[in-house]
């Protein structure tokens, strides 16, 4: 198995005493170190054959210093700082071996060295310290508890109620947050108010009673990139974009690559092909054929395996498979289960379960190994700079500014840009350079509300008055880019709600990676001249420029979108009485109906779309999607921490 281990759990004070025996049902005790009020368990896959045949558990040694290390995940980069440490060629090279070198040469400094998907735990008996880490782009989770004399920490939130000392008490707010698209309000903060998440890039430090968090990585870049050449920047985008997939391709080690009609997972798929010594295998999901499906509009195709043709032929030596999506039966909606998780709220009802069905049939079929994707491309070599024109303008580079706009609508390309500059320069240019309080009032003027998650959340306007819930999109640095301040918010969004799903993918058989995430790359391209992704009114132009020797060209011109799930509201549309039935048990909860308008969410199904290209528009699309399917995920979640299960 690839996984460096499926997840840990460590403690001091009275959680030592059993916390071996909190080891939740579906995984069994690997690793265990306890010694001098500390522990430090490792987990791993259980035996499906049942638990007479769990080995037992093996015991953890002790580093050079003495402390005593646990690394959940992957290091990528090991062999590079291996070499920087010096550290001897002729013992196996390990990521507890690397850490412990890295910890004790460099401290907690050390940490931004590190790329990878990774947690860690370090605990020292001789200082009785407590160290915890997590990877900066959130691809693994921690969290922890205090307790009465000690702490507790643990890959998933869930594992922690299972100890008696930490208190259960919800924090019900924190789910509103995803309602309304501000997900990087949520910080440290869990469903349960007395357990608290290591946020990516942070590190923990406990000792004798005293607790610090700080961050050891920031996406705020420490240097702006200026290079002789502007060809010197593919150049540069190629050489990271070629490590980072060699790294996250184990030698001898069948890949399977998540691929689309995009511009991400196709660079990806064709740099593993250029390199990789063992199959690599393509998955394209096609959207269920037994279900009315959404029809493309003028900024999105739908005919993706069509489109993907003339890339496979050319990397004859990719292993595609094409699979159509298939529901979930409603069997699989119970409490724990794969659509209700325990730790954090599936975000649709059937979003994640239309890519990893499918996914986990080929990995099992084809013996896979490592599944990449390319799901940080969008906030690092594809990054759009939309907000360039801003730069530009603030900039006083009106012309340039007036050039680099791109039409508000797909179907206006073509059309004379006199006929949409006007309005595409306020969009894009002057907008981001006005205060709120100028967007609200444009909004006002053109008929619509003060928020755009007005137009679809099911919350209670209580609610978002008490939680002064305004813009979503604020940025969370100022760094006197409007262009870079949004890619810096795009980042910081997007690690956020990667640590919140991380548990999704603990424990799996195979290990999930994204080359995109490289800390390399993703600072590589936060460094980068603004004008580097958007020029001329090219949106993308780094990854079109980047991936220019190895995408063919009609992928590479495409402007268009691929519409991806298609089925959805087909989906939904079997669902119908269900969701009605299940509004009814939300309804049961004081606590759910604090925070979710049944009212709006029942008169959205009410008033379902005759339609698929009804379901399809704005703000129709988004109150089925989000004001009913992720508000009844949000209510069942709570209904699930009540006991309310039926």
């Amino acid at each position: 198995m690839l996984r460096g281990g499926t997840g840990f759990l460590a403690g001091t004070g009275g959680a030592v005493r059993d916390l071996v025996r909190r080891c939740p049902s579906e995984f069994r005790v690997d690793r265990v170190h306890q010694s001098d009020g500390g522990i430090v368990v490792g987990l791993g896959r259980d035996n499906p054959a049942g638990r007479q045949r769990r080995p037992a558990p093996r015991p953890i040694a002790p580093g050079p210093s003495g402390a005593v290390t646990l690394v959940n995940g992957e290091i990528y980069n090991l062999a590079d700082l291996a070499r920087e440490l010096a550290l001897d060629r002729t013992m196996p090279l390990t990521p507890v071996r690397l850490v412990d070198a890295l910890l004790d040469r460099w401290g907690v400094d050390g940490l931004a060295r590190l790329d990878g998907d990774y947690t860690l735990v370090r605990w020292s008996p001789a200082n009785h310290a407590l160290l915890l880490a997590a990877c900066p782009m959130g691809r693994d989770s921690l969290c922890h508890a205090a307790m009465p004399d000690g702490i507790v920490a643990a890959s998933r939130p869930s594992w922690l109620l299972a100890v008696p000392e930490v208190d259960p008490e919800p924090d019900p707010d924190v789910l509103v947050y995803p309602l309304v698209k501000m997900e990087s309000r949520i910080g440290d903060r869990t469903p349960w108010r007395h357990i608290r998440r290591l946020q990516p890039g942070w590190y923990l430090e406990w000792q004798d009673g005293s607790m610090r968090t700080a961050p050891f990585w920031s996406p705020v870049p420490r240097r702006r990139l200026r290079l002789r050449r502007d060809a010197e920047y593919v150049e540069a985008a190629r050489e990271h974009l070629d490590r980072a997939v060699a790294a996250r391709c184990p030698g001898g080690t069948p890949v399977l690559c998540l691929l689309s009609a995009g511009l991400d997972s196709p660079g990806i798929a064709a740099t593993a092909s250029r390199r990789h010594d063992a199959p690599i295998h393509t998955l394209t999901i096609r959207a269920d054929p037994d279900v009315p499906q959404l029809p493309p509009d003028a900024g999105h195709f739908a005919d993706e395996w069509e489109r993907l043709q003339p890339f496979l032929a050319r990397y004859p030596g990719l292993r595609p498979h094409l699979v159509d999506a298939w529901q979930p039966d409603l069997s699989m909606e119970y409490a724990g289960g794969p659509l209700q998780s325990r730790d954090w709220p599936v975000k649709r009802p059937d979003q994640l379960s239309w890519m990893l069905m499918p996914m986990a049939r080929i990995v099992r079929e084809q013996g896979i190994g490592v599944v990449l994707s390319g799901d940080a491309g969008n906030v690092t070599l594809s990054y759009t700079g939309g907000r360039v024109a801003a730069d530009q303008l603030r900039r006083g580079r009106a012309l340039a500014a007036w050039r680099n706009l791109v039409p508000y609508r797909p179907e206006l390309r073509g059309r004379p840009r006199l006929f949409w500059g006007p309005r595409a320069l306020w969009g894009q240019a002057v907008a981001p350079l006005a205060g709120p309080g100028l967007r609200r009032l444009t909004r006002r003027l053109r008929g619509g509300r003060d928020y755009w998650w007005q137009e679809w959340s099911s919350i209670r306007p209580e609610v978002a008055e008490r939680l002064q819930l305004t813009e979503h999109d604020q940025p969370s640095m100022r760094t006197g880019s409007p262009d870079l301040d949004n890619h810096i918010l795009l980042v910081e969004h997007f690690r956020q709600k990667n640590a919140q799903y991380a548990h999704f993918f603990q424990g799996m058989a195979w290990s999930w990676r994204d080359p995109y995430c490289d800390l390399g790359l993703v600072e590589f391209c936060l460094s980068l001249p603004r004008d580097q992704f958007r020029r001329n009114g090219v949106p993308r132009l780094l990854a079109r420029r980047t991936l220019a020797d190895r995408v063919p060209q009609p992928i590479l011109d495409e402007r268009r979108i691929g519409l991806q799930h298609a089925d959805w509201f087909g989906w939904m549309g079997r669902r119908r009485d269900w969701m009605a039935a299940e509004i009814d048990r939300i309804e049961q909860s004081p606590l759910a109906c604090s925070l979710l308008d049944t009212q709006h969410m029942r008169a959205i199904l009410d008033a379902w779309p005759a339609t698929p290209e009804e379901a399809g528009r704005f703000p129709t699309s988004h109150r089925l999607r989000k004001g009913l399917g992720e508000a009844l995920r949000v209510g069942q979640f709570i209904l699930m921490q009540e006991g309310r299960n039926g």
